[in-house]
């Protein structure tokens, strides 16, 4: 699932003025912010009781920046900074949200993006404007330090 976000231009603006790796954790820290409450829906829709007992799956859904050796493996990278909210460590999560042969689908991950993506998208634009503003205060109050 991809969102491509427009209009943005004097947010880029102000990152385009910060190092390469400053403006990275900058837009890290805002889509880490937006994603969890997505997560969190994922993890409320996650269905309970299974194999491994209540609410096994609802816990190990999570927001981050990594993923495993195989799911690297079969995605490409689309941008300099990605972040990704889901399940960790739980193969059956694919088999619970897209179902098998045997097992109907039991989609949580989907129907949580779609109620949330547009307050994600809107959660960015402030926590990016945000983030910028304390980023800058922080260069200025270390500029005058050294000067």
């Amino acid at each position: 699932m991809k969102m491509k976000v427009t209009g943005l231009r004097e947010l880029d603006a102000a990152l385009m003025t910060m190092k390469q790796s400053t403006a990275r954790g900058v837009v890290r820290r805002a889509l880490l912010t937006a994603a969890q409450p997505i997560a969190d829906d994922m993890a409320k829709r996650a269905p309970s009781p299974g194999k491994y007992g209540t609410g096994y799956l609802g816990e190990h859904i999570d927001t981050g920046i990594r993923l495993s050796r195989r799911q690297r493996s079969v995605s490409r990278k689309e941008s300099d900074v990605e972040v990704y909210a889901g399940a960790t460590r739980v193969d059956q999560a694919v088999f619970q949200e897209f179902g098998t042969i045997n097992h109907a689908a039991q989609p949580f991950a989907r129907p949580a993006w779609d109620a949330g993506k547009m307050d994600a998208l809107d959660t960015v634009k402030t926590e990016l404007a945000a983030e910028i503003e304390k980023t800058a205060a922080r260069a200025a109050k270390r500029a005058t330090r050294k000067g």
